[in-house]
């Protein structure tokens, strides 16, 4: 078989065209081709066999202080044998626990998959994957500017795999990527994804080729997802996937519980910073210092919160022990000036009217267990399943200095209002 076609290099920013799938022919073509044996540049012809799963991989680069990684294949080093017996020293869990400087440390319990995973989701094979059912494999397919193409290399890809989960309320779109290059090593796969591997991720582009990402696809949180692959997948020899049990446990993860990321100026955290993730997962009870009284108390949270439903929830507000402020809920929803939809990944809570009374000095402002909910994905971003399960306590401290708020109280309630 011979074809012309793009090839990605890891994240795609290198890329070649006009390559025959049927040569080795020049350096370039010999690294990226993984069915070319070339011992001068050290490529191995690719294994004999069924193509095989190695691993699934994913990766949230954004969400957060640092990049949160997943490598579904990795053990829990707390069950390994003694891998100082010459008997065990052989065994997978050994060969990581013991030798690996990374250990598990990616491993889906000690670093399990957040909303934003989905941006970069990675099925990793032991060789190129390049046929599904007898079709070539298309480079890329996008969930909305491929939407309706009948390019059959393109549609074979969209096809080659799926991501299910019976229990979510919808399912984001997610565009798919080959990269036929790569290795099962890498001494960083953070930035150095392994490969050759099929790409599920939640970018898209419209006709023009600019972002169409929605700000608020994600996957769902505390949800169990599963890839679905194509049993018809193969590489160039036509060896098709098995789906042996195996590595179909490697096909499955499931996301962390929705939760609060970050409070502005909050002093929670173990580093006393904004951050407050790392502390406990299930921390409901927030520090707040240095507040801005022309500004929102802000919460960021892992997936979009449910903003329609925010309104209806009775907050309680005391300033300095005593009497009762009224305050609304809100959410960075919509943009100032247009109806365009964003994040909806941050909670406000502002005065009703105006600013935070000048001669005020505390804040202890109560929200009630299970009011703050996330939303379904599938387009529609209705209700969700999840919401924050313990009752929001937020102890506000108002800054000696003026200083820029993280949101005007003005901004906060009109953010979640469509003008």
């Amino acid at each position: 078989m011979s074809s012309s076609r793009t090839f990605r290099a890891f994240s795609g920013a290198v890329s070649g065209a006009g390559v025959s799938l049927g040569a080795c022919a020049g350096l370039s073509a010999a690294l990226l081709l993984s069915g070319c044996a070339d011992y001068l540049t050290g490529q191995l012809e690719e294994p004999k066999g069924p193509i095989q799963v190695l691993r699934l991989t994913l990766s949230d680069p954004g969400s957060r202080d640092a990049t949160v990684f997943t490598d579904t294949s990795l053990p829990d080093c707390k069950m390994a044998p003694d891998c100082t017996k010459a008997e065990n020293r052989e065994l997978r869990i050994c060969r990581i626990c013991y030798n690996d400087v990374f250990k598990d440390r990616y491993a889906p319990h000690k670093s399990p998959p957040t909303p934003d995973s989905g941006r970069d989701i990675r099925i990793v094979f032991n060789k190129a994957p390049l046929m599904l059912d007898g079709k070539e494999l298309g480079t890329s397919w996008d969930a909305s500017k491929d939407a309706n193409t009948t390019d059959a290399a393109s549609v074979a890809l969209r096809d080659s795999v799926k991501l299910i989960c019976t229990e979510c309320g919808g399912q984001p779109p997610m565009s798919r990527n080959l990269f036929i290059s790569g290795s099962d090593v890498s001494f960083d796969p953070v930035s150095i994804p392994y490969g050759p591997s099929i790409q599920l991720s939640l970018f898209t582009k419209n006709d023009k080729s600019k972002d169409n990402t929605d700000p608020r696809a994600a996957l769902e949180p505390d949800s169990s997802y599963t890839i679905q692959l194509a049993s018809g997948i193969a590489g160039r020899d036509g060896e098709k996937w098995s789906g042996a049990g195996e590595q179909g446990a490697l096909l499955k993860f499931k996301t962390e519980p929705f939760q609060i990321l970050r409070v502005f100026g909050s002093k929670n955290s173990p580093d006393k910073d904004e951050w407050v993730y790392k502390s406990q997962p299930a921390l409901t009870t927030f520090d707040v210092a240095d507040q801005q009284r022309n500004g929102a108390v802000t919460l960021l949270l892992n997936a979009p919160v449910f903003h329609a439903g925010l309104s209806a929830v009775m907050v309680e507000a005391r300033r300095d022990g005593g009497a009762l402020i009224q305050v609304g809920l809100g959410s960075n929803a919509f943009g100032r000036s247009e109806c365009k939809p964003q994040s909806q990944r941050e909670l406000y809570v502002f005065p009703m009217t105006g600013d935070w009374p000048s001669d005020a000095n505390e804040l202890k402002i109560r929200i009630p267990a299970g009011s703050i909910k996330d939303v379904a994905q599938g387009g529609m971003f209705t209700q969700g399943r999840h919401s924050i399960s313990g009752e929001l306590i937020l102890n506000v401290k108002f800054a000696a200095t003026a200083a820029e708020p993280h949101v005007k109280n003005a901004d906060a309630r009109a953010a979640s209002k469509c003008p």
